[in-house]
């Protein structure tokens, strides 16, 4: 689904490199969000998903992210 928008954004079939590229990275954010939601007691998913996918755009685009920052701070693990 994901590669096929981004197919569409980019003039390419769904299955060319950088759509799929595209599709993974949204992915892996995503998983890395998920991740950080089951570590935090306090921590809101919707929330962590939108300063992923910003912290993603930032990575490579003019804008940056600063709210992203500090949203996606690791939670320290217990020792």
């Amino acid at each position: 689904m994901v590669a096929e928008f981004a197919g569409q954004r980019t003039g390419q079939p769904p299955d060319a490199l950088a759509p799929r590229t595209i599709a993974y990275a949204a992915l892996g954010v995503a998983v890395a969000a998920y991740e950080q939601w089951l570590q935090g007691e306090d921590a809101d998913l919707g929330d962590l998903l939108d300063a992923a996918m910003r912290q993603l755009g930032a990575a490579f685009g003019d804008s940056p992210a600063p709210e992203a920052e500090t949203a996606l701070a690791p939670t320290p693990l217990s020792a």
